[in-house]
């Protein structure tokens, strides 16, 4: 028996965190975000959205999809990520090619933006039914797109807020991307810390479920990714760093950071190093 359990920690030794792909980490084909020109919009109002991928290991390639473009069917609340429950669900499809789109192509390790947008009209109906807070705090339309690569399902989805509050959420700015609190021009080695600059959160106006409408302030996250290397965390504040924790082989090298508020606001910063 003791033998046996000795057998079984060696192997849960040897299948330490080191060996797991870390979430940072940009190797097969992933959708970093889905930013889209108007987070907020009124009804009727429309959005342009742009997909953020990477496709390191693809070695540059057509990806065919799809994107259905439906009614919010509550994903919050925990249902499903799915358009079937909406028969006016619109349905195109969606490629991105990774070999000729300017701002993808090895140079960039095939990390960047996909040149193919897709334009959203939120529908007219979307406050029908909607009680006056749900109104003004905001609907959700969404963009949900597919895609079938290396034998997987890669699902994605973004919501577009419809309000009638007026004052829209705009989409953060990331100034810089820094390496040890200067602006970034080296690949980093171990222990070198990563941050970025950016914009200040918002304040918006919300009503409570009485009916009071209050100021709040929405709250922001950076998503890292890296093609080489590890890093302390995958995600932190705006003022965090996040450290370098490997030193990394030769060759080029490209860094990410995501930037979100809890609105639908999303930017990017990338830097691709020698």
């Amino acid at each position: 028996m003791k033998k046996i359990f000795f057998i079984f920690i060696l192997i849960f030794l040897g299948c330490s965190k080191e060996n797991f792909n870390k979430v940072e980490n940009l190797e097969n084909f992933r959708i970093l975000a889905i930013i889209s020109s108007a987070p907020e919009v009124a009804a009727l109002g429309n959005s342009t959205l742009s997909l953020l991928i990477s496709d390191r290991r693809g070695g540059g390639r057509v990806i065919s999809g799809t994107v259905k473009l439906c009614f919010d069917p509550g994903i919050s609340l925990g249902a499903e990520v799915s358009c079937d429950h909406d028969p006016q669900t619109i349905t195109s499809s969606y490629s991105i090619d990774t070999i000729n789109d300017v701002d993808l192509g090895a140079a960039n390790l095939y990390t960047g933006l996909a040149a193919n947008t897709v334009s959203v009209t939120v529908p007219s109906t979307v406050f029908l039914g909607r009680n006056e807070r749900e109104q003004f705090n905001g609907v959700s339309y969404i963009a949900l797109f597919l895609f079938q690569v290396d034998g997987h399902t890669i699902k994605s989805f973004k919501r577009i807020t419809a309000t009638n509050r007026g004052d829209f959420n705009t989409n953060p700015t990331i100034g810089s991307m820094k390496l040890n609190g200067a602006a970034i021009s080296i690949r980093p080695v171990k222990g070198d810390k990563l941050s970025i600059s950016a914009s200040l959160p918002q304040s918006f106006s919300y009503q409570t479920i009485d009916g009071v409408k209050e100021i709040r302030t929405e709250k922001s996250e950076v998503a890292w990714y890296v093609s080489e290397g590890g890093l302390s965390k995958a995600k932190a504040t705006t003022s965090e760093a996040v450290e370098y924790k490997t030193n990394p082989p030769s060759g080029t090298e490209v860094i990410v950071a995501v930037l979100r508020d809890d609105r639908g606001g999303v930017s990017y910063f990338r830097e691709v190093l020698p």
